[in-house]
């Protein structure tokens, strides 16, 4: 049975993040996604993306939500053409942070959506790319899914670990809120990266097989 490899970019569309785009892609998505083709027998990749703004953009601060499909569209998207994502269209939030919340729970909906809809196993993870702290709501406003209204910060990783969803960010400085969140999410120990991370980056990693772990058809995903 083939498995289906489900993974959600979550990003901040600060100009902040947008700067260091081109080199948070080639230095740090390409060996997260070709570890996990490595490490699967034959697998079914499937990228979602969703990116957020600061809480007072219009019509609302989720940017971009874009279901999950093959990878290669998404990926030529996020190289070539990442303002369609919405990559790049705010400031840093004017002190104020930005509506992390609601792109992080946005994300949760796309998960639901894809398992309602997929009977063959899957490994689901939920990649975060954010520069910026979050803005003080505690709540999300702008979810689909009414089961999701009461998620808060504190209850958002029981949220990810009932649906068997990995979370792993990549932040471009240390934003604590964010570092507590990967660790009270993960499964097991955080994992260091097997790869060089530029100061003052910060990667926090969970559900990546080591090196050589169950290697399967060695699947590689270029951009």
């Amino acid at each position: 049975m083939t498995e289906v490899i489900a993974v959600a970019c979550v990003i901040e569309s600060s100009l902040t993040l947008a700067a260091e785009w081109p080199q948070v892609q080639m230095e740090y998505i390409v060996p997260l996604l070709q570890r996990l083709g490595e490490s699967h027998q034959t697998p079914a990749f499937r990228i979602a993306c969703v990116s957020y703004g600061t809480a007072d953009t219009m019509p609302t601060p989720v940017l971009s939500k874009v279901f999950f499909s093959p990878p290669q569209t998404m990926i030529k998207d996020m190289r070539e053409d990442p303002q369609k994502l919405g990559i790049g269209q705010t400031d840093s939030g004017g002190g104020y942070g930005m509506a992390a919340l609601e792109g992080l729970v946005a994300a949760i909906e796309l998960f639901d959506t894809l398992k309602s809809s997929v009977e063959t196993a899957m490994s689901c993870h939920l990649i975060h790319f954010a520069s910026t702290p979050p803005d003080p709501a505690e709540r999300p406003m702008w979810n689909v899914s009414m089961a999701l209204d009461s998620v808060t910060w504190d209850t958002f990783p029981a949220e990810l670990k009932k649906r068997g969803i990995y979370y792993s960010n990549v932040l471009l400085r240390q934003i604590p809120r964010f570092t507590e969140l990967q660790a009270a999410a993960a499964v097991g120990p955080v994992q260091s990266p097997w790869f060089t991370v530029r100061s003052p980056h910060v990667l926090h990693l969970s559900g990546f097989p080591q090196k050589g772990q169950s290697l399967g058809s060695q699947r590689v995903l270029c951009f």
